[in-house]
């Protein structure tokens, strides 16, 4: 399947973002530079895609899951690859965006890459995971559920569960 269709790889950053681009039938990507803005990318993305199927892939990152999203409201598949899931060979040690770009690309193509689950909006917020968690359920989380500590300069205070906070002797 993936030997049809058009592989773009993006290396993406606050400011900038390439794209690797590799076409059926190709070897080598063509590298774009382009702006990390998600209407940019996904303006170039309907472009390429107009010549046939496309499909996407970026490396997770402190960027966030934004492109993924953005590729997937606009029905185009997106998955976002594990850094530590990318091989590598030993001794390399180069890293420049072009290059990452390409490689990501190549890889994809190749079926070497593993996708990771993409986390709801409410999940990447850090909001409740469980029905437990928001009803502030005891087992759900001690830190949430613990009695707050008053601590003194003199002596540290004693926290025992059954009698609440005592005094050291």
């Amino acid at each position: 399947m993936l030997q049809s269709t058009t592989i773009i790889a993006f290396d993406q950053h606050a400011a900038t973002t390439v794209a690797a681009v590799v076409l059926p039938n190709h070897r080598t990507p063509a590298l774009h530079a382009l702006t990390s803005d998600s209407a940019t990318i996904v303006r170039f993305v309907e472009r390429v895609r107009q010549q046939g199927a496309v499909a996407c892939c970026y490396e997770a990152g402190p960027c966030g899951f934004e492109l993924q999203r953005a590729l997937t409201s606009h029905e185009i598949p997106c998955d976002v690859i594990a850094p530590a899931l990318i091989p590598r060979r030993a001794g390399d040690r180069i890293k420049t965006d072009r290059r990452d770009a390409g490689q990501l690309a190549v890889l994809y193509r190749a079926g070497a890459l593993t996708a990771i689950h993409i986390p709801t909006e409410q999940e990447e917020r850090g909001g409740p995971r469980s029905p437990a968690l928001s009803r502030g359920h005891p087992r759900g989380s001690p830190a949430r559920t613990a009695l707050p500590l008053e601590v003194s300069a003199a002596r540290p205070p004693i926290y025992r569960h059954e009698e609440g906070m005592v005094e050291a002797p």
